[in-house]
């Protein structure tokens, strides 16, 4: 369905996160307050209408209430956790946990989907970005990236993707299909770059037939202090 360059969120070869980009330019306004090392518990609600959150902060609760509105944006675990130890969510699964119901509304945590995706790896005898391209080609690629944000070091994980319609009865792409002039292998901790003149493609799907659930694992808030049981499994 089309081929094209990969677009990425950077600005002069750095990540540049929503965080950068909005509101670090905005942080000195009188209008905003940012507040950092906080835990958000729940929300605050009169009635039915949400009016504020609760949140730990340096060990002390505190609360922060809104005029016009409450705008949850918590990550694809963090917004569902919050609404269910809020008492919004499946009633049956909150009462396990000795959650008040607020509002039983099944579908939060419910149909969570991800892209799966699988990756190819091809030797090739030309010479491409790995670990072992030298030490100037290193110091060189280095230098450019931080002094003019270009070249190897500055790239997205990927440089070029397609997009493919499986069912020609559908009017959207099934797959994507990402490339780069690399050998790597994705890792817990990122991307490890090969030895050896590579090039890597990957293969996502993007709309699976299955999905997940998102539940409490406790009524607590706040981090599980054991690794293996987490908040929201």
């Amino acid at each position: 369905m089309g081929v094209g360059y990969v677009q990425a969120t950077q600005r002069r070869g750095w990540r540049h996160s929503a965080s950068r980009a909005y509101l670090w330019p905005a942080k000195r306004r009188d209008n905003l307050r940012i507040v950092t090392h906080a835990q958000a518990l729940g929300l605050r609600f009169e009635g039915t209408r949400v009016v504020g959150v609760d949140y730990l902060r340096r060990g002390k609760r505190r609360q922060a209430t809104a005029a016009k509105a409450v705008v949850l944006c918590a990550g694809t675990f963090g917004s569902p956790q919050l609404l269910m130890l809020s008492g919004v969510g499946p009633a049956a699964h909150l009462r396990e946990h000795g959650i008040e119901v607020r509002h039983d509304l099944p579908g939060v945590g419910e149909n969570m989907q991800d892209h799966a995706g699988i990756s190819q790896t091809m030797w090739v005898n030309r010479k491409t970005y790995n670990v072992q391209t030298g030490l100037l080609s290193a110091l060189f690629y280095g230098a450019q990236w931080l002094l003019a944000g270009t070249g190897p070091a500055s790239t997205p994980i990927a440089q070029v993707c397609g997009f493919r319609r499986c069912d020609p009865s559908k009017s959207r792409s099934h797959v994507q299909y990402l490339f780069s002039p690399a050998g790597y292998d994705l890792t817990a901790d990122g991307p490890e770059v090969f030895d050896r003149p590579a090039i890597t493609g990957i293969t996502n799907l993007h709309r699976p037939y299955s999905a997940g659930t998102v539940r409490l694992a406790s009524a607590d808030p706040r981090p599980a202090r054991d690794p293996a049981e987490p908040v929201c499994r």
